[in-house]
């Protein structure tokens, strides 16, 4: 009982990382497109809560308008989406949310499976047909 007290005071202390099912690695740090390394991603893993921040190297964001990403963990990937803003053709503002996951990952490398695009209505509804869904790799920069 002792040592399981002594273990969970330590634990508070320090801040033990808890495990998750799928991709039991920290994540946190700076990453990097594999095909084009000006585009960048700071990650913050607080294990049951991942966020990710593009940037472009040399300053800017990566792919234009300003976006977060939140990704939350379950028993086969990192699930998650990228929110950002889109303009319809009659001017309206809309919130809109691309799918990104995490499907693999090592130390070093991760894939990405992303939504690369879809419609929205005037309403700001997502128009209906298939994601468009693409992988990509991440290396983390050392």
């Amino acid at each position: 009982m002792r040592t399981t007290f002594a273990l969970l005071a330590l634990c508070a202390t320090l801040g033990c990382r808890k495990h998750r099912a799928f991709c039991d690695r920290n994540l946190s740090g700076q990453w990097r497109h594999a095909d084009d390394a000006t585009y960048r991603f700071r990650i913050s893993d607080q294990t049951s809560a991942i966020t990710v921040a593009p940037f472009r190297e040399g300053g800017g964001v990566a792919g234009g308008p300003t976006y977060a990403i939140a990704l939350t963990p379950s028993m086969n990937k990192l699930a998650g989406f990228a929110a950002t803003t889109a303009t319809t053709p009659g001017g309206h503002i809309c919130q809109v949310n691309f799918q990104w996951d995490v499907v693999a990952c090592t130390d070093d490398r991760i894939t990405v499976r992303s939504e690369q695009e879809y419609g929205v209505g005037e309403d700001c509804q997502r128009l209906a047909g298939e994601p468009d869904l693409a992988d990509s790799e991440l290396v983390r920069v050392k």
